[in-house]
């Protein structure tokens, strides 16, 4: 176990040629190392944003959740953090309006928001912003790479139009409990040894693998599902029922650069949250190249169900469009979807 710093390393290249076709010095591959630590405990990532337009602001008193979402963490994440931007309630209510997170099942300290004299809150002198970092049961900060659901819950006239979810970054990481690399074998004049190799590039494909990258999140912003009640799939976004297209509604992903030596595709997760009345429905992702995913068996239950697949990584942008379905007459309820760069 050892600490180590995560500062910006030396501009000092890494060589043509290592080993068998020249001399390498210890502090190129130092500067590797230390550029591995940064990149782990500095980065600083939004798993998650939504925004409302003021006008659009509901003010019913009614306690009602109004975004849903599902995340995977970093597996170096210091916290993870949420800020708001709100508006007062209405005048006319006696109590505060309340805003609570709940993350993983466990309910976060509730926000209250005052009362002002103002018909929706619109006026920008009225707005004020709130931070709040997540925990979990027993008050600690959310653990790295685990996937959690979250929501936001709004009672008594609350007016949230927006927020982010987002980690903060270490200052230093722990060799024993962080993906971070021991700089100290690789000193003036050290000997390059391969398994000090292997702890480098291990570490780095790890960080590839694990680090979770948002391409898509989309979530309702009320309280009022998108519903389909038969076998033709839906789009999420402007209830088409005529699939892919080139003009379809639907979300940009860009994997720039994310195949390996292996394979041109980039491991994803797909994940929506849903729900049936009876029986089951399904949620598709289509790309230009057809079907990507499609996370079956959503049962009566309102969660998040998710699915793996492999998106293609070539350097352009494609267009994904996000389907819902039932398996029967019955009834599917969507509110929330998304796309994470994730393999375990």
């Amino acid at each position: 176990m050892a600490i180590v710093p995560v500062a910006r390393p030396y501009r000092i290249g890494l060589p043509h040629y290592a080993r068998n076709r020249a001399t390498v010095h210890g502090l190129h591959f130092a500067q590797a190392a230390a550029a591995v630590n940064m990149c782990s405990g500095r980065r600083k990532k939004v798993h998650a944003q939504q925004w409302i337009k003021p006008s659009n602001m509901t003010t019913s008193a009614t306690a009602r959740t109004v975004s849903r979402g599902y995340l995977r963490t970093s597996p170096d994440v210091l916290e993870v953090r949420c800020r708001m931007m709100v508006a007062p309630t209405a005048a006319s209510l006696t109590v505060p309006g309340t805003a609570i997170w709940t993350v993983n099942g466990v309910a976060q300290s509730t926000i209250n928001l005052p009362g002002i004299v103002t018909s929706k809150g619109t006026d920008p002198e009225t707005w004020f912003v709130v931070d709040q970092v997540f925990v979990d049961g027993s008050g600690d900060p959310l653990a790295g790479n685990t996937a959690m659901e979250f929501s936001l819950a709004l009672d008594d006239g609350a007016r949230v139009f927006g927020w982010t979810v987002y980690e903060t970054q270490f200052t230093e990481l722990d060799t024993a409990s962080h993906q971070a690399v021991l700089v100290d074998p690789f000193g003036d004049g050290a000997d390059i040894l391969d398994r000090d190799l292997s702890d480098l590039v291990e570490t780095m494909y790890t960080l590839w693998k694990q680090q979770a990258g948002v391409q898509i999140f989309w979530s309702v912003a009320d309280a009022t599902a998108i519903t389909q009640n038969s076998t033709t799939y839906k789009n999420v976004l402007d209830a088409a029922t005529t699939g892919w297209a080139s003009t379809a509604a639907g979300f940009y992903v860009h994997p720039y650069k994310r195949g390996t030596l292996t394979s041109s595709s980039d491991p994803v997760t797909l994940w929506a949250i849903a729900n049936t009345s009876a029986g089951t429905g399904n949620v598709r992702f289509t790309t230009s190249a057809g079907t990507l995913g499609t996370i079956s068996s959503i049962g009566t239950t309102l969660q998040a169900y998710t699915t793996t697949a492999d998106l293609n990584s070539a350097n352009t942008s494609d267009l994904v469009v996000v389907e819902v379905n039932n398996n029967a007459a019955n009834t599917t309820s969507f509110y929330a979807c998304g796309m994470i760069e994730y393999s375990a």
